[in-house]
Parts: structure tokens; C-alpha cells; sequence
């Protein structure tokens, strides 16, 4: 049971990463025709490390699935420890963009939400089309 549903958690995160991965492709070829558009190039910046932070977590999940025998506890503690690497790496990414004023927040901020809610909208259109 456990091994099904790892297959359908990488079948179902490698395919929210690449779709994410073709629209920031998208997003780049139209930055090479506005190279000086501030808020195309933060929303790429906060695509990009959103889809690190997706790879980080589906890395992190695979591995824990694998520390499950040992116990509950130390795969809690392997989440836990893999959620405070993703958030000081975003929590770096706001911070040098407040200090340095390069890029626009607000649209660093839209496009580190736009992967979660990208995989959600998937979820419930699997789920949906799965009932039916």
C-alpha cells in the first residue's frame, strides 16, 4: 500500500514540477523580449525557487517513506528538519529582495504561491475526473 501511493505522490509531483517548469520556460522567453520588465522577473524568481522548494519537498518525501520502519518519530523529525531548510530559503529570498529593492515583492510573493496552488487545482481536477 505504501509503495502505491509513493508511486502516485512522484507520478503526481514530477507532473506539477514540469508543467510549472514549461511555464517558467514561457515566462523566460518572453523576459529575452522585455528585458527590463521588473515584474515578469520577479514572478520567474519566485516560480523558480517555489519549484526548488517543490523538489526539496518531493526529495524529502521519498526519503521519509524509506524511514518509516524505524519509526514515526524520526520521519517526523526528517519532515520537520527538510520544512525548516525550505523556509530559510525562502525567508532568504524575501529578505535579500526588501534589502536590495532588484525585484517587486509582491510578485516574488505571487509566484512562490502559484506552484501550491498550481498542484491543488490539479488535485482536485484528478479528483474530480477520478469520481466521475
Amino acid at each position: 500500500m505504501a509503495q502505491r501511493s509513493l508511486l502516485e505522490f512522484e507520478s503526481f509531483s514530477g507532473r506539477v514540477i514540469g508543467e510549472c517548469l514549461l511555464i517558467l520556460l514561457v515566462l523566460l522567453l518572453v523576459i529575452l523580449y522585455y528585458p527590463h520588465n521588473k515584474l515578469l522577473a520577479s514572478f520567474a524568481l519566485g516560480l523558480a525557487v517555489s519549484i526548488i522548494n517543490t523538489l526539496l519537498l518531493s526529495f524529502r518525501m521519498k526519503r521519509m517513506f524509506f524511514l518509516l520502519p524505524y519509526g514515526t518519530d524520526r520521519a517526523q523529525l526528517f519532515a520537520q528538519l527538510g520544512l525548516v531548510s525550505r523556509l530559510s530559503l525562502v525567508f532568504t529570498l524575501l529578505y535579500f529582495i526588501t534589502k536590495t529593492g532588484w525585484f517587486s515583492l509582491t510578485a516574488v510573493m505571487a509566484g512562490l504561491v502559484f506552484v501550491p496552488l498550481f498542484g491543488m487545482v490539479l488535485a482536485v481536477k484528478i479528483l474530480v475526473v477520478n469520481r466521475g
